[in-house]
């Protein structure tokens, strides 16, 4: 993948098609290589590409079918962004979580166009928190003031900011990006309560599982 952004085409009304950052950042280029070629051939020549894509969660692979508009660095991972024909939805997909990607064949005859009012700068630069890379769960969150900043951010439309007594803050939304919640979460050391959400709850429950296991595993 190469660094910098490619310029936009006099024949592409859409601006430029890869969206790139710089290529120090890559991580494990030599083990994604592959895939990178894979998606960059889709996304240059319009095409479709089959994915086997890892959920991070449990585990379970599923396969989806993606129109592929363009690879994104973000958060310290590599994104693909397209449009996934299992959700009926424009989806970002880790690269680094595809067990396999093939491009459907004929490159040189386009499988979709891109929707003239897609902005793919504007959607890899939106907050985190409202990243759709799951079922929606109705969540609530109660920051402490130690973690008003966080309250700022931008949870998604219909999200709910309540401000509590003590300067503590409730936020009420469709967590989409449980992963990112997680993080979230746990960065905060103890400063966001987590009061509603029985699935991002056992997600955090694990993820703190697994720390204890890695520093009770040290000498």
């Amino acid at each position: 993948v190469h660094g910098g952004a490619g310029p936009a085409r006099d024949d592409d009304p859409l601006g430029t098609v890869l969206v790139h950052f710089p290529e120090q950042h890559t991580p494990n280029r030599d083990a994604l290589s592959e895939h990178f070629a894979t998606l960059e051939g889709a996304i240059r020549f319009r095409k479709r590409v089959a994915i086997s894509y890892q959920n991070a969660a449990t585990g379970e692979q599923t396969q989806r079918d993606v129109d592929a508009y363009a690879l994104a660095f973000r958060d310290g991972a590599w994104l693909l962004v397209g449009y996934c024909h299992l959700r009926h939805d424009v989806r970002s997909f880790r690269v680094d979580r595809l067990a396999s990607a093939v491009m459907a064949p004929k490159p040189k005859s386009p499988d979709f166009e891109r929707p003239a009012g897609f902005d793919v700068r504007a959607y890899v630069q939106r907050s985190p928190w409202t990243f759709e890379t799951e079922a929606a769960e109705l969540v609530e969150l109660e920051l402490s003031p130690q973690a008003a900043d966080v309250g700022n951010e931008d949870f998604g439309p219909g999200a709910e900011r309540t401000t509590l007594d003590g300067g503590r803050v409730r936020i009420r939304l469709a967590c989409r990006n449980p992963d990112f919640a997680v993080s979230r979460i746990l960065a905060a050391k103890g400063a966001i309560t987590l009061r509603a959400g029985a699935a991002l709850a056992a997600r955090v429950d694990a993820a703190l599982a697994a720390i204890a296991a890695h520093y009770d595993g040290e000498d």
